[in-house]
Order: C-alpha cells, then sequence, then structure tokens
C-alpha cells in the first residue's frame, strides 16, 4: 500500500500494510512489517515503527498518540517521548489534556503529566459531555460527579443520567432531582419520576400526578430581561413573570390539556411524546 494525491500521482510508493488517512498535521500512521510508526507526507519516518497498535489523537491541537505495546497502552508525541507511560490495560482521550486509563477492571483519570488527576478505582467513568469538564463515577452501583477542577459531589446518588444540556437528572433515595453544572441543586429530589429538559420545561411526576417544570436560572432570566428591554411592555410582563417563581414552577398537565395556551401547542405534543 502506497499513498498517492487525488490527482492520481503516487507521493510515497506502495510499501506498507496499512495506512491510516494524513490528517490535518500532515502525518499519517502506518504499518509495516507488522509494526505500527508515523511517516510525513514525504515518507520520513517521525516515530520509528516499533508499537504494536496506534491511534492518533486527532481532536485536539497537541499531537498524542496513544500506542500499543505488548498488550498495554500509553501515550507517546511526535518527538517518541512518553507522555504517559505503557502500562495500562485500556487508555481514552477525554480532553486536550485528560486521559481515562483502565487497569484490570478499574478506571481512573491522569492528564499529561502522569499525575493521577482521579484515583483508579471506580467500576466506570464517564464524560457528561464533550469537553465541559465534567465526569461520572461509579463504585459498588453508586455514583458522583467530578470536574476537572476538582470538585466532587462524593457517592450520595442512585443514579445519574448522562444526557441533558441544561441540568443534570439526578436518583438520590427512589426519587429524581437536578444538579446544575456547579453540583449544586437546582429542583430537589422528590419526584417519582422525571425527564431532562428541554426549551426549559421537563415534564415530571409527583404523587401520582404528571407536572410540567419550568426552569430558568438566575443568569437565564437576566439574560432575557436584558434582551425585553427595547419593548417596555413586554420588559414589565417579563420581569413579573420572572420575579413570580425561584427558577422552577410548577404546571399540571392536566390543565394544559385543558388550555393549551398556557404553555402553547408544542407543549401538547411533548405530553404525547413524553407519554408513550
Amino acid at each position: 500500500m502506497g499513498i498517492c494525491r487525488y490527482e492520481g500521482n503516487v507521493v510515497i510508493p506502495g510499501q506498507f500494510h496499512i495506512a491510516k488517512e494524513f490528517n490535518s498535521r500532515d502525518y499519517v500512521v502506518v504499518m509495516k512489517d507488522g509494526y505500527y510508526g508515523v511517516i510525513n507526507k514525504k515518507g520520513e519516518t517521525i516515530v520509528p515503527f516499533e508499537y504494536h497498535n496506534m491511534l492518533y489523537c486527532g481532536l485536539y491541537d497537541n499531537n498524542y498518540i496513544i500506542v500499543h505495546k505488548y498488550l498495554k497502552r500509553g501515550v507517546i508525541n511526535l518527538k517518541n517521548e512518553i507522555v504517559i507511560p505503557i502500562k495500562y490495560d485500556h487508555i481514552f482521550q477525554y480532553g486536550p489534556n485528560i486521559f481515562r486509563v483502565k487497569v484490570s477492571k478499574k478506571y481512573g483519570l491522569i492528564n499529561d503529566k502522569g499525575e493521577t488527576v482521579v484515583p483508579i478505582i471506580y467500576d466506570s467513568i464517564d464524560r457528561m459531555g464533550y469537553n465541559n469538564g465534567i465526569y461520572r463515577l461509579r463504585l459498588d452501583n453508586k455514583y458522583g460527579l467530578f470536574n476537572i477542577n476538582g470538585k466532587d459531589t462524593g457517592l450520595i446518588y442512585d443514579y445519574i443520567v448522562r444526557t441533558g444540556d441544561k441540568l443534570i437528572r439526578v436518583q438520590l433515595d427512589d426519587k429524581w432531582g437536578f444538579l446544575n453544572r456547579n453540583f449544586e441543586e437546582a429542583i430537589p429530589a422528590i419526584y417519582e419520576r422525571a425527564w431532562d429538559f428541554e426549551d426549559n420545561f421537563a415534564l415530571v411526576k409527583e404523587d401520582g400526578e404528571w407536572y410540567f417544570l419550568f426552569y430558568m436560572s438566575e443568569e437565564e432570566k437576566q439574560e432575557q430581561k436584558e434582551k425585553m428591554k427595547e419593548h417596555s411592555w413586554l420588559y414589565k410582563l417579563s420581569s413579573k413573570l420572572f420575579n413570580s417563581f425561584n427558577n422552577y414552577t410548577k404546571i399540571p398537565v392536566k390543565e394544559q390539556i385543558t388550555n393549551r395556551s398556557l404553555l402553547g401547542e408544542h407543549m401538547s405534543h411533548f405530553v404525547r411524546t413524553k407519554k408513550g
């Protein structure tokens, strides 16, 4: 296998068993005689052919490469310098400088200096969103949250749902509630059932009855007020509305069904969708 341009001109003659695509950095991972290395577009060897597999971490601008050697994983850079020792059973990049690692059946987080960020003691670690620095930890069927600044909730929750970009849905003592991104209680865990927020609304069940929760943080309320200022009558209305509840208010689903103008036609569709 060799490499050629789109016009068909051969750039590097066929000599490799595997050649993974060039990326914006103009490097390519190739395999030769059973070993992986990295070459540039001139065919010059950048990383020697000494690894059993390679995964170029092209999502981040730091030129890190996850390498496999004798069934162990680690991280190197394009100078073939070891960033993270090749001693882990599994490794995955979770951010520009953060990696999830596995030893035996336990997971942890380390940075690109080889320092432990989260001890390798957890049954699972999941990223809560793309590059937002929040992670879900699980140990012995208990869940907690950790952010990259070192703040954590402790393993106190029965379950934490990964979806939802406004609030984090958590289960505590078989009841559902919501945390904000600072791990503060935004809505108490008092509901039998709960869905994630969509456009400031979530569907919840309390004492056998279904309700809509309308949630807006203090920052969102202030932002909306600023937008309304150019329309004086709307600003007065919005100010009255925003000051009428403490971040969230509960609206019975039955009331919405009998009075669709309360939240709009789309919310009736929301009820049908969520209730199946």
